[in-house]
C-alpha cells in the first residue's frame, strides 16, 4: 500500500481544492467538469459499447467520482480505510445495475487515457 508523507498529503489536498485556470484546472475543476466526463464516456463507449446500458448520467458520474476522490483525500494518512468504502460501493453498484469488475477496469483505463491526453495538450 502507498504511504504518503505529511508534505505529500498536504500537497495532494491543496491541489484538489486549487482552481488554477480554465486552461490549467486544479483537480476539483478537472474531475467536476462535464466536458471531461463526456470525453471519458465517448472513449469508454467506443471501446465497450455494451457499457451504455449501465453507465449513470454524466452529471451523476461527476458528483460520484468527486465524492470518491474527496473520501480518498480525507483518508490519505491510512488508505486502508478505503477498502471497506470501496467494497460497499462495489456491492451497491452490483445490486443496482449489475456492474462487473471488468466495467471498473475499463472505466479506469478511459479515465487515465483522457487525463494523459489532457496533460499532453497543456
Amino acid at each position: 500500500m502507498v504511504v504518503f508523507s505529511p508534505s505529500e498529503i498536504k500537497l495532494l489536498q491543496k491541489t484538489w481544492v486549487q482552481n488554477i485556470t480554465e486552461d490549467h484546472p486544479g483537480c476539483f475543476v478537472l474531475f467536476s467538469s462535464s466536458k471531461v466526463w463526456v470525453h471519458i464516456y465517448v472513449m469508454l463507449l467506443t471501446d465497450h459499447p455494451d457499457l451504455g446500458k449501465v453507465l449513470p448520467s454524466v452529471e451523476h458520474q461527476m458528483v460520484a467520482f468527486a465524492s470518491l476522490i474527496c473520501t480518498a483525500l480525507d483518508n490519505l494518512e491510512n488508505l486502508g480505510r478505503m477498502d471497506d468504502y470501496l467494497m460497499r460501493l462495489r456491492r451497491m453498484q452490483a445490486k443496482i445495475v449489475d456492474v462487473k469488475k471488468e466495467y471498473f477496469e475499463a472505466m479506469g483505463v478511459a479515465i487515465v487515457d483522457i487525463f494523459q491526453l489532457r496533460a499532453m495538450s497543456v
